[in-house]
């Protein structure tokens, strides 16, 4: 969280002052406005880049480069082999059924209650 805190002050501290350029001229196409955008652009790419680096030096540091190998399966977990489409390797694929029940059920009052209006 600190990574992503830190690298959010540049576009804060820029686009504040835009968005109230913007607001006070009331003019969303002002002539400012690509040129942010594009270098929001660019920062989104440069904040990627440097939060791959910055993880996997954490994951270096903690000595978690190569823990897939070694990790135990679980006994416990329900799952279940799916194939993937691009290579044909076995992956698991959790089955959670709560999720699935609170989904059903969140998507069912939702239409039911468009349905009364």
């Amino acid at each position: 969280m600190e990574h992503y805190l830190t690298f959010l002050l540049m576009p804060a501290v820029v686009g504040a002052p835009i968005q109230i350029a913007v607001l006070i001229l009331d003019d969303y196409s002002a002539p400012f406005v690509p040129f942010f955008s594009f270098a929001l652009a660019v920062w989104a790419v440069f904040m990627l880049e440097f939060w791959k680096r910055r993880e996997k030096s954490i994951a270096l540091a903690w000595g978690m480069t190569d823990f897939e190998d070694t990790e135990q399966e679980r006994a416990d977990l329900r799952a279940e082999f799916d194939v993937s489409y691009i290579d044909g390797s076995k992956n698991f694929q959790k089955i959670d059924t709560t999720k699935q029940w609170r989904a059903f059920a969140i998507s069912f009052i939702v239409v039911v209650w468009n349905d009364i209006d």
